[in-house]
């Protein structure tokens, strides 16, 4: 693989949320406690000046639906909005959001949409995670239920690929699995005990029973689930010479379609292909040079495109195309 940059355009604000929607049309982008609305066609960004406001303090996530022109915020308000495209006068489309829902007792960070665009799971700095019932038709945001266990705040959350397990990972340096029972129900199931548990700096689902893990020393680590518990499979030690403490480093992007691995360590991106056939973790090119002014960054839905917003030494996005050599 190998990538080629095809865009640089500045934006004059900080940027804390990327994210795409079904058919990366568009990108949303956090601007501070709004949303910028961007065309997205073939790796190019064109400006709509299309901005949302309602939150009152930095946004913090954002996810779209993958059937729909529809999208999630979380916000440093502590509150989740959803946003809805609705068909306008002559063509003109216009997005409207329903009253912010009070969700968590502090930030709100991260936010994941299931594929039947009916559940919405929120985690927190408040050290819980809650369950929300979704409404595209209404536009609605309704709670279920709330999850605690973690002692620290919650950094991040992965659901498998069936939907039926999700894994939460915190500062507490827990990574706990939680499980729907029959009535569909979220309930704790165990606490995955990774052998570098005391240096890890993120967790996430890959596949239903594949999880990976990186460590602020350079590595990442595969388990597998067997006989109902997650074994380790791989080692791979990527940059060892250069260990990364930075707590925002935890970001993990997996593209299903690729099996391609993004992540950022030290002042590289490295980019690892998830080997099925063998089980096996493997680089598939040489690391992109970002130093350390990257904030956020994430892929297209497609895999075709990695976009960075770069604070150093102008607020700006970079846009990569990611050239495969072979077909994935």
């Amino acid at each position: 693989m190998q990538f080629q940059l095809v865009q640089e355009i500045k934006q004059k604000d900080w940027c804390h949320a990327l994210a795409f929607n079904y058919d990366e049309s568009i990108m949303a982008g956090s601007i501070d406690k709004s949303i910028k609305l961007w065309k997205f066609q073939q790796g190019q960004l064109q400006d709509n000046n299309i901005v949302l406001d309602g939150h009152e303090n930095v946004i913090k996530c954002i996810v779209f639906s993958k059937k729909n022109n529809w999208f999630f915020s979380g916000s440093e308000d502590n509150t989740i909005r959803s946003w809805k495209e609705k068909q306008g006068w002559f063509s003109s489309n216009k997005w409207e959001s329903v009253k912010a829902i009070k969700a968590h007792q502090d930030w709100v960070i991260q936010l994941i949409l299931n594929e039947q665009n009916n559940e919405l799971i929120s985690c927190s700095v408040d050290k819980t995670i809650k369950i929300w019932r979704v409404s595209y038709d209404s536009n609605s945001i309704k709670f279920l239920e709330s999850l605690e266990i973690h002692q620290e705040q919650i950094l991040s959350i992965s659901l498998n690929q069936s939907q039926q397990q999700l894994i939460s990972w915190g500062e507490d340096k827990q990574v706990i699995l939680w499980e729907k029972n029959q009535q569909q129900k979220w309930q704790f199931k165990n606490k995955i005990l990774l052998s570098i548990q005391e240096i890890n700096r993120g967790a996430r689902f890959l596949m239903d029973n594949q999880i990976i893990c990186k460590t602020s020393k350079g590595q990442i680590e595969n388990y597998i689930l067997e006989k109902d518990k997650y074994q380790q499979k791989q080692v791979l030690d990527f940059n060892v010479e250069n260990p990364d403490f930075n707590p925002q480093e935890c970001q993990i992007i997996f593209n299903i379609q690729t099996q391609l691995i993004v992540m950022k360590h030290h002042k590289y991106f490295y980019f690892f292909r998830n080997n099925l056939d063998e089980c096996k973790f493997e680089q598939v090119c040489k690391p992109l040079e970002c130093q350390k002014e990257v904030c956020f960054f994430n892929i297209t839905n497609d895999g075709k495109y990695l976009v960075l917003w770069i604070w150093y030494p102008v607020l700006r996005f970079k846009i990569y195309e990611l050239i495969y050599s072979n077909q994935y």
